[in-house]
């Protein structure tokens, strides 16, 4: 063993308490960032992804689901659904237990690194406080925020857990006499990357060049000692290649955007050092994030030649220093070999987003920490120079995390979050348009409005601003103009299946209802997936007194997307008021509905119903009564006349020993709603 690396192993051992000590540290700020980030709603992609994804059922994703590539994202998002359905708070703390997770990896990653060797005996002495210093920082960084607090953005702080546990598994491998297990660890983090998300391809290269800088003499003893770990790597490669191939299909959409039509190589590759800049800005000076940029392609000379010399020449420098500086040239190659995936020729749906920023952030953070602290051993004194790394230290953590607190408050508020991206990209269609959606969700409809009408300003062809105006206007009692803008959607897309259903219930409101099955059944082929057209199907069966066609098709309904609240509350209805008694089944009824008010509580007065009309019909008089008066308190309080008035004649009913029965073209569940979300 050489000199420097007794030395290494003399700073290591003494120092486990302090160490924790500060990985304790690390851990308290970044609860104090994240400490109001775990009520924020789900927004964005969230929706798509996870509350109107009818696949979270299913602990393994189909062919078809959104996040086949990613089946460790979507295993995770399932086991939250699982153990608590759609409440926000548990999908947050995962978030923050796998960010904080990487976070202390960085710690002791960046800390038995930099007593190694490559590095001065002044910074080997100094290893805890550096990597301290950077794993606070990256914990805590507002830019951070949209791999945390967005919801469906693990699939990028899981990749960079996986990503940073790969090459920790193999720094601890060196001088193990468990080499084996760390091996074994560091070849399932890498498939555990790579099913989790596509920049996973740039770990194989970045630990290859750790190891030849910090672990080994020579490529050919990295070769050598490790060719069985890296074949492990390259195959997950191979397979994360493999998936990715169907997205060049110019005839397909990737769901991750590869592959867009209408944005070449050339245009996503001259976008970027544009992107990159920006990138390196928030790093630091965050001061306005944005969760939507809708980041216009480059076009001027200075854009694409002017800002791609300023990345050449930091891509050149990074290279040369791993000839004259390997341990800094290392973190600064890594930065551009992490961004590489999103940031060069590949094109993504969208140019630039904060999250890809996410990893790259860690080596960017660990250089600037090292610069500052070469800076302070100008000073002589030792007692001097803890004293200005210290202040240094706060002067930087506690703006960062007061201003991840300040961003997590904007999750929390979608208008406000909305808003904010319109100050920043003020002709952007998407902010428009989900702006419209929040305030829409707040009643607020001829503000929506205004709203949706700016997006049809500003694109025409958008079919889900259509089909969202053509609600609020069916909202305001304005039915010609609303079928105009359901039109419009549909002559963008034929197969838009929810707007299929709402123009479908349009014509059955006015009370055409063979329009109305034609555009159901039009959804229904266009989706075979979509629940909603066999609910309405079956309610408008119900209006007309086809009970056993009603319940087949609530049942089919059911089977589409289990324990949702209005198919199964419908069943039960029928079940428990049907007057044929072959259709009937009150204990079935029962079942169904106290197993719908274990899921979703007792504050739905129409599930009180359901249930009080399924006790009066096995003969459960007195708890009948009690939760028919409870339903009955729930409509007066919601100010649904009509609904009291009908529970009121049931509550009568029932007071007199009878069973309900249903009365031909009664609905109970409001029908008809649009399929708008």
């Amino acid at each position: 063993m050489t000199e420097n690396e007794n030395a290494a192993e003399y700073l290591l051992s003494p120092t486990p308490r302090y160490s924790t000590v500060l990985a304790l540290m690390v851990l308290l700020a970044g609860l104090w960032a994240y400490r109001n980030s775990f009520t924020a709603p789900f927004l964005f992609d969230d929706l798509n992804n996870i509350v109107e994804n009818t696949k979270l059922d299913r602990f393994w994703p189909t062919a078809d689901s959104l996040l086949v590539r990613r089946p460790i994202p979507h295993l995770s998002l399932a086991i939250n659904f699982a153990l608590g359905g759609l409440d926000v708070r548990g999908y947050h703390a995962v978030n923050i237990a796998i960010h904080f997770s990487a976070g202390l990896i960085l710690f002791d990653l960046a800390r038995r690194t930099l007593v190694m060797p490559r590095f001065q005996r002044l910074y080997q002495r100094d290893a805890a406080g550096i990597a301290f210093a950077a794993a606070l920082i990256w914990t805590v960084h507002p830019l951070q925020t949209e791999s945390v607090t967005y919801t469906i953005q693990r699939c990028e702080s899981l990749m960079g857990l996986f990503f940073l546990l790969a090459l920790y598994c193999v720094s601890r491998s060196v001088r193990s006499s468990w080499s084996w297990a760390w091996y074994l660890g560091s070849g399932a983090a890498c498939w555990l990357g790579m099913a989790s998300k596509e920049v996973m391809a740039a770990a194989p290269f970045v630990i290859a060049l750790y190891d030849r800088i910090f672990l080994s003499n020579s490529w050919e003893e990295v070769v050598r000692r490790r060719w069985g770990l890296y074949l492990v790597f390259l195959s997950a490669l191979a397979w994360l290649m493999a998936g990715l191939a169907p997205a060049f299909d110019p005839d397909r959409i990737s769901t991750i955007g590869l592959g867009t039509k209408g944005l070449s190589p050339w245009e996503y590759l001259s976008s970027q050092p544009a992107v990159i800049l920006h990138y390196f800005r928030l790093s630091f000076w965050p001061d306005v994030l944005c969760l939507d940029y809708r980041w216009p392609i480059s076009r001027t000379n200075f854009e694409i030649f002017g800002l791609g010399v300023i990345i050449l020449a930091m891509l050149g420098s990074s290279l040369a220093a791993l000839r004259y500086r390997p341990a800094w040239g290392f973190l600064g190659t890594s930065i551009f070999l992490i961004l590489a995936p999103t940031s060069s020729v590949m094109p993504i749906k969208d140019l630039a987003v904060e999250h890809r920023m996410y990893l790259p952030l860690a080596p960017l953070v660990v250089l600037v920490v090292l610069g500052a602290h070469r800076v302070s051993l100008v000073l002589p004194d030792d007692k001097a120079r803890k004293l200005l790394r210290g202040g240094l230290l706060a002067m930087v953590a506690l703006p960062l995390i007061l201003r991840t607190i300040e961003r997590n408050w904007d999750y929390n508020n979608p208008i406000k979050m909305w808003s904010n991206v319109l100050r920043v990209a003020p002709n952007n269609d998407r902010a428009h348009y989900n702006l419209a959606r929040q305030i829409r969700a707040r009643g607020e409809l001829e503000l929506a409005i205004e709203y949706y009408e700016q997006v049809l300003q500003l694109n025409p062809y958008h079919e889900k601003a259509h089909n969202d105006l053509a609600i609020s206007l069916a909202g305001k009692a304005l039915y010609r103009e609303a079928a105009e803008h359901y039109e419009a959607a549909l002559r963008i897309d034929p197969e838009y299946a929810i707007a299929l259903v709402n123009y479908g219930n349009l014509h059955a409101r006015a009370g055409r209802f063979g329009e109305a099955e034609v555009y159901y059944r039009k959804a229904i082929k266009a989706d075979t997936e979509f629940a909603a057209p066999h609910v309405h199907l079956g309610e408008m069966s119900l209006r007309q007194g086809k009970l056993r066609s009603a319940l087949a098709n609530f049942r089919r309904a059911d089977v589409l997307a289990p324990n949702q609240l209005g198919a199964n509350t419908q069943i039960a209805w029928i079940l428990a008021t049907a007057d044929d008694q072959e259709i009937r089944d009150g204990q079935q009824a029962v079942e169904i509905a106290e197993r719908l008010v274990r899921q979703f509580g007792e504050s739905e007065y129409r599930l009180l119903d359901v249930l009080a009309a399924g006790y009066a019909e096995v003969g459960r008089i007195d708890e009948a009564i009690e939760k028919a008066r409870a339903a009955y308190h729930l409509a007066s309080a919601a100010e649904r006349e009509e609904d009291k008035q009908a529970i009121q004649l049931r509550l009568k009913q029932y007071r007199e020993g009878e069973p309900y029965r249903i009365h031909e073209g009664e609905v109970l569940q409001g029908a008809l709603q649009s399929a708008s979300e």
